[in-house]
């Protein structure tokens, strides 16, 4: 049997310069711009296309997502609000309530709850930066069997170990 894999996957760098814009609805600064696109390239490398895609339904993640998309054809991207800020608790129970046994998942969001979730599941001290992808290769049959330590890393991704 084919090993499960997870992507976590938190949102590029956001833009904090648009007064009276909600939290909810910060674009990409231009930095994200830069960096989601490279990350993209460096994921779809990597792994190729994930079978079921979750976003946050924050502009941030969207346009995240959507960069990571972009290659392959006819990908959809599930918006869950409740990916918005959820705590480790709630991400929890979206992974493990997925529906139809993919065999990859990747799912953008927001910190702290995504570098918890990491951690909780790798049972190592993981801190996600912006843009950064973590892939874990899981021990379960189903979503609905993971909980903590149930996973390891098989590569951690983020711009700034491409820059200087």
């Amino acid at each position: 049997m084919k090993r499960k894999r997870l992507h976590i996957i938190r949102h590029a760098k956001s833009d904090w310069h648009h007064e009276g814009l909600s939290d909810h609805d910060r674009p990409l600064n231009d930095r994200g711009e830069r960096d989601a696109p490279m990350a993209a390239d460096r994921f779809f490398f990597k792994f190729g296309t994930p079978d079921k895609w979750l976003a946050s339904s924050a502009q941030r993640a969207q346009a995240t997502a959507h960069y990571f998309a972009a290659p392959h054809e006819g990908v959809n991207i599930i918006t869950q609000k409740e990916i918005y800020h959820a705590s480790l608790g709630t991400l929890m129970d979206i992974l493990n309530s997925i529906e139809g046994n993919p065999q990859e998942v990747v799912i953008f969001g927001h910190n702290p709850g995504f570098s918890q979730l990491a951690s909780y599941l790798s049972g190592e001290m993981i801190n996600m930066p912006t843009c950064c992808v973590v892939s874990l290769d899981l021990f379960v049959d189903e979503w609905s069997h993971l909980t903590d330590s149930t996973c390891s890393v098989l590569d951690i991704d983020y711009p700034k170990k491409h820059f200087i």
